[in-house]
């Protein structure tokens, strides 16, 4: 499927991925002919705080933003055309809502009747988002929804239009934003690339998306996005991404702890940790760090174990569960999710069956200019195959 129907013969795309570690943003040239043609991508990091400020890291993340599309347009100086700006789950609230119409008597599914029960969904979720972003200075809007399955009478149907129903059901993915969070990224697309056409989604909504068209879905599947700031888990059942939940442990959890116990700057303790992982480390200093790494990884697995319990309150949980991730996560962290304490939540009470996308997997998906080099960014890759396929 096309991005928008009727487009020009050759599109530019910028892909734009705010994550709780860094900023990312790619540029692409869609084509007629040859698919997804990668011109520029770059990656800008979070300045890294020690004691976090939702404020001052939000501050911190415009600063990176505005790097990125520096470099892109150093690059490629006559800009996109078009902008997919991508959140990670640290800058919204999402959830699946469940509608339920029952009536004594047969009504007809139509458009007017469907826009009606969403548009109060979304004032509800509005409502109930003021209280549970912590950042809210103005009202929130919504980013994405998205209808995922509906009923009626109790049968799945995927065009429920101009039918009649006692009993209808749907489920309705939602996501909400900060307005002021929204509002200041809206100013600084349109002062580095002008007045753009600018899409909004989540990236648990663009991985489930992607995934979704997996064999064998309907047995479902979580998947886990470890952050800088935060780790996200996604349920997805039924072909349907039932829920997002965070917890506040990320890499940067680690790193902080390091450079406490050492008392050192960020660098230094990424440095330490680089080192232990690549086995290129000092006795001495092996033996004062593992500690601190016993300890954040029990802390992490601790998070990890109630949010799957929260996750598997109604059924168990799939045994498939897929990380996605760049390059630099902590392996501890992501064997975490094989404890065999885990696997009282799954279907059978079977451990998880861990895999991983890899961004070789995804590169098929693109042409590749002989100096480019886009750094196995996962998730640009990702929400560049979204901008393409889905929008």
């Amino acid at each position: 499927m096309a991005l928008l129907g009727g487009r020009k013969k050759e599109e530019i795309i910028a892909v734009i991925d705010l994550g709780s570690a860094s900023v990312g943003g790619m540029l692409i040239k869609k084509t007629a002919k040859s698919g997804q043609e990668i011109i520029t991508s770059t990656r800008v990091p979070i300045n890294f705080l020690m004691d976090v400020d939702f404020q001052a890291f939000w501050r911190c993340a415009v600063n990176s933003l505005n790097k990125v599309m520096s470099q892109l347009l150093k690059d490629y100086p006559k800009g996109p055309d078009k902008v997919l700006c991508a959140f990670s789950h640290l800058w919204v609230i999402s959830q699946t809502r469940v509608i339920k119409v029952k009536k004594n008597e047969k009504f007809k599914i139509d458009k007017t009747f469907l826009d009606k029960i969403i548009e109060n969904e979304i004032k509800t979720f509005k409502i109930q988002g003021q209280t549970q972003i912590a950042s809210l200075k103005e009202n929130v809007e919504l980013v994405e929804y998205k209808i995922m399955r509906t009923s009626l009478n109790g049968y799945n149907v995927e065009n429920p239009f101009d039918k009649w129903t006692k009993r209808f059901s749907a489920y309705v993915h939602m996501s909400l934003i900060d307005n002021s969070i929204k509002k200041t990224l809206q100013e600084s697309f349109l002062k580095n690339f002008g007045d753009v056409t600018i899409e909004f989604r989540t990236m648990p909504f663009i991985i489930f998306s992607i995934l979704k068209n997996l064999d064998k879905i309907d047995e479902g599947f979580l998947f886990l996005d470890i952050g800088g700031e935060t780790s996200d888990i996604s349920l997805v059942r039924r072909n349907v991404l039932e829920e997002t939940i965070s917890f506040p442990r990320g890499k940067n959890f680690l790193i902080r702890k390091v450079a406490s116990a050492f008392k050192t700057f960020v660098d230094d303790a990424i440095s330490i940790l680089n080192s232990y992982q690549n086995n290129q480390i000092s006795p001495a200093i092996l033996e004062k760090l593992i500690p601190i790494i016993e300890f954040a990884k029990k802390e992490w697995n601790d998070y990890l174990e109630k949010t799957m319990q929260e996750l598997s309150r109604e059924l168990p949980l799939p045994k498939k569960i897929l990380v996605v991730s760049n390059t630099s996560v902590f392996e501890e962290f992501v064997q975490g999710v094989k404890n065999e304490s885990l696997a009282k939540f799954t279907i059978l009470s079977k451990p998880f069956e861990l895999e991983r996308i890899s961004a070789e997997a995804l590169k098929d998906h693109f042409i590749f200019k002989r100096n480019i080099n886009v750094d196995n960014d996962v998730f640009l890759m990702l929400e560049s195959i979204f901008a393409d396929k889905f929008l």
